[in-house]
């Protein structure tokens, strides 16, 4: 069986489990790469200060598929763009821009973004079980936050970034298969935020799935893998040289 060496940012506050993002993604895509952006005690350092130098380390690296899912959708959209040897993307909740502005109305306040890096730093435990309990069903909370001691500078750090980043003007550059998955229901990254980021990028695949939140690749796992395995099947993208 051919594979495609994978890349996958994950979302703002998710464990670097590995084993979460395998059963999200066909076998072909591996060896798999999980980032991991140190939310929490002992994981790794990455820079949210100079996320240039970050994406050119990874591009470096020969990836050949590029997955994001929530804020990884931002990094796995710039490795698309800075690596030549990608050949597909594949986003999960995504968008081009995340804080609301004149013209991002479907986007999340800038104030909000910065009340909860405030409540971070105050009492870090209950701001993310707050946050698990928004995206995921009512008394189903996928991580057990209080074990895994997050930290809470570092979430900090990646929550001013979401109110930063912007990506709409660059993303019609990207010339590759690629394929958004939004759902219906989520209120962190709105269905429109991902369908406008859709429209933004060549040939791109929306899908939509109903009665979904933001936690999808938990709650969806395999209804996703089922339409990454079509796109890439679709797209004829292991054929590619």
């Amino acid at each position: 069986m051919m594979k495609l060496k994978t890349i996958f940012f994950p979302g703002w506050a998710m464990p670097p489990d590995k084993s979460m993002a395998r059963k999200l993604l066909p076998d072909e895509l591996s060896p798999l790469e999980l980032v991991d952006y140190g939310f929490f005690a002992g994981s790794g350092n990455f820079d949210f200060k100079n996320t240039e130098s970050e994406i050119d380390k990874r591009a470096a690296e020969g990836f050949e598929v590029a997955v994001g899912y929530s804020l990884g959708s931002h990094f796995a959209l710039r490795i698309a763009m800075a690596s030549k040897k990608i050949k597909a993307l594949i986003i999960i909740s995504g968008f081009a821009k995340f804080a609301e502005s004149s013209e991002n109305a479907d986007g999340q306040k800038t104030s909000k973004i910065k009340a909860m890096g405030r409540s971070l730093l105050i009492q870090p435990s209950k701001t993310l079980r707050d946050f698990y309990s928004i995206i995921f069903p009512p008394a189903k909370i996928a991580f057990d936050c209080d074990s895994l001691i997050p930290s809470p500078g570092k979430m900090a750090q990646g929550l001013n970034f979401l109110s930063e980043c912007d990506l709409s003007a660059q993303i019609g550059r990207i010339n590759i298969p690629a394929i958004v998955i939004a759902a219906s229901d989520d209120v962190i990254v709105s269905t429109a935020l991902s369908e406008k980021l859709a429209t933004l990028i060549p040939g791109c695949k929306f899908i939509k799935i109903e009665n979904a939140g933001h936690g999808i690749p938990f709650t969806h796992t395999n209804e996703i893998k089922l339409f990454i395995q079509e796109f890439i099947r679709d797209g004829n993208i292991l054929r590619q040289g």
